[in-house]
């Protein structure tokens, strides 16, 4: 068995990436989220054989997901919901942020094109990138992949993602496909 041992090539790689990023998370932190406009229940997990509860429900309703992950994350996700907590709520512009929820977990999924041009495919790389906040504060980031955009607030992924606390270690990418949207 080969140990896994980073190197400062790497470090620095990690570092770089992890501090685009942040940036990426934070440029939603100027305008007042859905969240601190009214008070929300505190972000629960739920079990991923429970019904929706009636809060889940009605968040739920604008937001959908038919997601298929593969790889160092392994999911089929098929509902999206508002995002809870302080998470940014960007909905439009070719920005979408939904919650989604794994093996009974919420992870914050978000979507944008830096410079959003309408209906059509974008590619990872080229101004587009998807960025995954899981529980366990594990942050993965798009490295390839395209998406098509069917309006400003919904589009369907092809892409790879990155996991920024393990880059090149075992179970370190993950495949998507599938679609996702906000209302």
């Amino acid at each position: 068995m080969q140990k896994y041992e980073p190197t400062r090539g790497r470090a620095a790689t990690c570092i770089t990436t992890a501090g685009l990023a942040a940036l990426i998370l934070l440029s939603g932190c100027g305008t007042q989220s859905r969240a601190a406009a009214s008070p929300s229940p505190s972000r629960t997990a739920a079990s991923p054989s429970a019904a929706a509860t009636p809060s889940e429900a009605a968040s739920t309703a604008s937001y959908a997901a038919s997601l298929t992950f593969t790889g160092g994350i392994s999911a089929t996700v098929n509902r999206a919901q508002a995002p809870q907590g302080g998470a940014s709520n960007s909905c439009g512009n070719g920005t979408v942020d939904v919650d989604i929820v794994i093996k009974g977990r919420v992870w914050s999924l978000q979507a944008s094109a830096d410079t959003y041009r309408g209906p059509g495919q974008y590619k990872v790389g080229s101004g587009f990138s998807v960025m995954i906040h899981a529980p366990d504060d594990d942050l993965w980031f798009s490295t390839g992949g395209t998406a098509t955009y069917n309006d400003d607030k919904s589009l369907s992924v092809d892409l790879t993602v990155t996991n920024l606390m393990v880059p090149g270690g075992p179970g370190s990418t993950a495949h998507i496909s599938g679609s996702f949207g906000c209302a």
